[in-house]
């Protein structure tokens, strides 16, 4: 199945940094670049590089389960998909496929 990680700047800023997106590429993500995102050129920057200050805010992969995509992609970041966002913003780490949505 198809995971889609995507990214919610809760709080007010990105939580992945731009060497985490660019790892993710290596290990196989497959990440949407904002600057070739057909959905984000509007609010691209002035340099055409960022949406909103972000390098990408979301990529895909293949995997067997939610699970293996969250296992790697923690070891990838170095973060927990579990973590909390602010009350108002949400949960800033989402993972998701053509069956299921899930927020951690």
């Amino acid at each position: 199945m198809i995971v889609e990680y995507t990214s919610n700047n809760s709080g007010g800023s990105w939580w992945l940094t731009d060497e985490d997106w660019k790892n993710l590429e290596k290990a196989g993500w497959t990440v949407d670049w904002a600057k070739t995102s057909k959905h984000k050129s509007k609010y691209l920057d002035k340099g055409g590089e960022r949406w909103l200050g972000a390098l990408a805010t979301s990529a895909k992969k293949e995997f067997l389960s939610v699970d293996c995509a969250i296992a790697e992609w923690e070891h990838i970041t170095g973060q927990s998909a579990g973590d909390e966002g602010c009350e108002c913003c949400g949960q800033p780490h989402s993972f998701d496929t053509e069956y299921l949505s899930t927020s951690y």
